[in-house]
């Protein structure tokens, strides 16, 4: 029994901190080489538009992710007619940046688009601030009402099976000790 349960943790273990998916991502210093080339790729803030105007990557445009990602999204972007995508925000790892990512290959076949994983709130270099021009703010009425991010469901489900598992198997533990 001890065996099968030690089993099933392991296979716990590794569902639970596998990545979901295969989004491609970029350092911060990447990005500011990519945006300083000569093909320079369109740069996504997927944050809200308040935050975008109060500081943002010179260059990006906005797509909230709070917006949802639709196909008049997917259409605006393909009309910049840029061969690369690169999206960001303000959370760990890029998690919000990588969703949108995630959802343009899913549903809209995107192939070379890619998000930044780190914070923008650290991004070492210049930003700028005001909605410039190249904002793009989706309405809700064109929007699907956001996106439904259920990897990150299925991460604490296994969170929950992992903890569980782990305090059957030190109960095991405790009740062969002390017999």
């Amino acid at each position: 029994m001890k065996r099968v349960i030690l089993v099933l943790c392991v296979l716990s273990l590794l569902v639970t901190f596998t990545p979901a998916s295969a989004a491609s991502s970029y350092s911060a210093e990447e990005v500011w080489s990519k945006i300083h080339s000569s093909n320079q790729p369109l740069l996504i803030d997927v944050r809200d538009n308040t935050s975008y105007i109060a500081g943002h990557i010179p260059t990006a445009i906005n797509f909230p992710l709070s917006e949802g990602v639709d196909e008049q999204t997917a259409t605006s972007i393909q009309n910049y007619g840029k061969s690369e995508v690169i999206t960001y925000c303000s959370c760990v790892d890029g998690h919000f940046a990588k969703v949108f990512i995630e959802v343009l290959e899913a549903n809209f076949s995107f192939t070379n688009a890619f998000y930044m994983h780190d914070d923008f709130r650290y991004w070492p270099y210049d930003a700028v601030n005001g909605s410039d021009a190249g904002t793009v703010i989706i309405s809700q009425e064109t929007s699907n009402g956001g996106v439904n991010d259920s990897g990150s469901e299925l991460t604490y489900f296994f969170i929950i099976i992992n903890v569980l598992l782990f305090g059957l198997v030190v109960l095991l533990v405790y009740r062969k000790r002390n017999k």
